[in-house]
This record gives C-alpha cells, sequence and structure tokens, in this order.
C-alpha cells in the first residue's frame, strides 16, 4: 500500500486518474506538477493485463493506492 499526500482528486475524477493522458488539473502544465498522465493508466493496463486489480481510496487531499495480482503455482 502507497499512501501519498498531495492535490486533492474530486470524487468524480476517481476513475478518469487511470485514463491515458488524464491530468486532475489541466490548466496545470507539467512544469507545475510534472508528469504526463500516463503512470497509473500504464500501471491498469499491466495489473489488469495479468488478472489483478487498482484501485484508489480518496480521503481529503490523502489517497491510498492499491493493487493485487493473483499468485500462481
Amino acid at each position: 500500500m502507497y499512501r501519498w499526500s498531495g492535490q486533492t482528486i474530486p470524487r468524480e475524477a476517481k476513475e478518469k486518474i487511470f485514463e491515458r493522458l488524464y491530468r486532475v488539473d489541466s490548466s496545470r502544465g507539467r512544469g507545475y506538477s510534472g508528469g504526463t498522465g500516463l503512470g497509473l493508466a500504464i500501471s491498469k493496463e499491466i495489473i489488469e493485463h495479468n488478472k489483478g486489480e487498482i484501485g484508489v481510496k480518496l480521503e481529503g487531499n490523502c489517497h491510498t493506492f492499491t493493487f493485487s495480482l493473483p499468485v500462481c503455482k
């Protein structure tokens, strides 16, 4: 589990943050907040390709990202 405290993610953007190139505040450039909007989309693609799940729990400006992957014998 990774906890990150930063910019508040609006509830309506909860599912959109996993879309390619989506940025919560599109008015701010990469120079201000960094990133291209690809990291979570790539993570979701890899995890779901391996039959796993990824999600986020929002609590104000504290975000908890979780993922799970099946364990094969």
